[in-house]
């Protein structure tokens, strides 16, 4: 089914899409497969895993590691 092409304010509870070109979105949740973006402004990022070809920090990065050995002791 397809639907005509809306100008001005569109307001639906559920997008079924394959392609969506908008140039300004105001989205409480969006899940999708994949995304390709020119530019994204973020103000929280919650992620598992980024891989990135180049990072640029351009105030502060702070990277923390722990690293937990544990030692067996032989004979006390």
């Amino acid at each position: 089914m397809k639907a005509p092409k809306f100008l001005g304010d569109v307001e639906a509870n559920n997008v079924d899409t394959n392609t969506l070109e908008a140039t300004e979105a105001d989205i409480d949740t969006l899940n999708v497969n994949s995304l390709y973006a020119t530019l994204a402004e973020i103000s929280t990022l919650l992620s598992d895993k980024i891989t990135v070809d180049t990072l640029t920090v351009t105030k502060a990065a702070h990277f923390f590691s722990l690293i937990i050995d544990e030692i067996k002791s032989v004979g006390g």
